[in-house]
C-alpha cells in the first residue's frame, strides 16, 4: 500500500465505484433490509474503503453492501477512504480484515475461505 499520507477521504458519486471480483461476504436479504433501514435512520457514516486501479477507476475493498444499500436508497454521494494504489494481495488482506471485523478474526477465518490464497500471520501488515 502506498504511504498513509496518500490516503484520501472524500464524498463521491456511488456510480464511480465498482465491486472487487473476490468478495466472499454474502448478506441475506433480511440483513440487507436491516442495513437499508439503518442507513435510512443513521445515514452512511462509515466510509467505503477503495483502491485506485491503474486506469483511474475505484474498486471497493470494504463496504460493498453499504455501497449497494446507498445506491438502492438513491444516495447521490457516499463517503470513501481512497487508499490509492494497492496490490491485489494487499487488497485481499484489507478486504478480509474489513469483512471480518479485525485482524484476529481474519486470520482465524482465512484458512477456511475457498478461492483465496493461503495467508500466514507474517503476510499481514501490523497496522491496516
Amino acid at each position: 500500500m502506498s504511504n498513509s499520507k496518500n490516503i484520501k477521504v472524500e464524498m463521491i458519486d456511488p456510480g464511480r465505484l465498482s465491486p472487487n471480483p473476490w468478495n466472499t461476504n454474502i448478506v441475506s436479504p433480511e440483513n440487507m433490509a436491516k442495513l437499508d433501514a439503518s442507513i435510512e435512520r443513521l445515514g452512511l457514516f462509515k466510509p467505503i474503503v477503495v483502491r485506485e486501479l491503474k486506469d483511474g477507476s475505484l474498486e471497493i475493498l470494504g463496504g460493498e453492501h453499504r455501497w449497494e444499500s446507498a445506491k438502492r436508497l438513491g444516495h447521490q454521494s457516499v463517503p470513501i477512504v481512497n487508499l490509492g494504489s494497492v496490490t491485489d494481495k494487499r487488497a485481499k488482506e484489507i478486504g478480509l480484515v474489513d469483512d471480518l471485523g479485525g485482524l484476529d478474526r481474519a486470520l482465524a477465518s482465512a484458512a477456511r475461505l475457498a478461492g483465496i490464497e493461503k495467508y500466514r500471520t507474517t503476510d499481514f501488515p501490523r497496522h491496516v
